[in-house]
């Protein structure tokens, strides 16, 4: 309980100390929108790799560093295509967004393969299904059911192959909760 309490509390430690520091630069005047999402997409490569670093010797703060850096990432998206619309010198419309989320969350599921770590396979669980949440303005409801079909076949391949049957019964529930619900 120990390590692992310690090492999530620990990433929880370094995303809050980066968050402060960015926020006092971002006050100062001292990086503009586009140097925020390159840091941010930096940091979160970088945990990714400090994962994959670290993930021979020490397994469980490899899952801590790549669940800190999938957040992140998922994070520079959202700030990228909603905060700092229409700042940046790519724009991230909602279609960009929609492959970037869906490039993190293929990520998270090839890292919980390779880890065989579950925890990386709830981070994608929730992230994947955040994704419609955090774009703004998807009104094409086929798009939605396709993503979901892609997102649920794709977890539950996942859970199938890795044994992991609690991960088919969130994709089945969280499925149909879009699906019916919203």
């Amino acid at each position: 309980i120990g390590q692992k309490l310690l090492q999530k509390l620990g990433i929880v430690i370094v995303l809050i100390g980066m968050v402060v520091f960015l926020k006092y630069s971002f006050d100062n005047g001292w990086i503009g929108p586009n140097g925020r999402i390159f840091l941010s997409a930096l940091g979160g490569i970088a945990l990714l790799s400090a994962g994959e670093w670290f993930q021979r010797k020490y397994k469980y703060w490899s899952q801590g560093f790549t669940g800190g850096g999938l957040a992140l990432l998922y994070f520079t998206v959202w700030a990228a295509h909603v905060f700092y619309k229409g700042q940046l010198h790519v724009e991230v419309n909602s279609w960009m967004a929609t492959f970037l989320y869906s490039a993190i969350t293929l990520v998270g599921a090839l890292a919980a393969i390779r880890y065989r770590a579950q925890t990386i396979a709830w981070f994608t669980v929730i992230g994947g299904y955040l994704t419609p949440l955090l774009i703004e303005g998807v009104s094409n409801p086929w798009m939605m059911v396709l993503y979901l079909a892609i997102l649920a076949a794709g977890l539950m391949t996942l859970a199938w192959n890795q044994k992991w049957k609690y991960l088919n019964i969130a994709a089945f529930f969280l499925t149909n909760f879009y699906l019916f619900l919203c």
